[in-house]
């Protein structure tokens, strides 16, 4: 299997990762899928974006890293504003993801 450029595996944390200017992403095997995550350099903090896919076959792994590569090019400047904008942002109110104030829980 051929992973793109840049992309390197950590064996530690079982994802791949790449990083562009102020900003990172994770591309996740999970249990019967696969997950993107954008994160932004220099925090520990909740991802800002997360996507995830039910298909665990190669391309479902190939569509995750070409969103994640997507992210990487369109928010490589860090700009919060422009992120949270994004359907898969939980600060997104018509995005994918939905948000319980009271029971302070998401869902997708």
């Amino acid at each position: 299997m051929k992973i793109g450029e840049g992309w390197f595996w950590s064996n530690n944390f079982f994802h791949w990762q790449k990083r562009k200017e102020k900003v990172y992403c994770y591309v996740t095997p999970i249990l019967g899928g696969v997950k993107a995550q954008l994160y932004m350099t220099g925090t520990a903090s909740f991802c800002e974006l997360e996507a995830r896919t039910d298909d665990s076959s190669h391309a479902g792994l190939y569509k995750m890293m070409a969103l994640a590569e997507s992210w990487l090019e369109m928010y490589s400047e860090g700009e919060l504003d422009k992120i949270h904008q994004d359907k898969y942002s939980i600060h997104n109110p018509n995005g994918v993801w939905k948000f319980d104030t009271e029971k302070k829980e998401w869902w997708i």
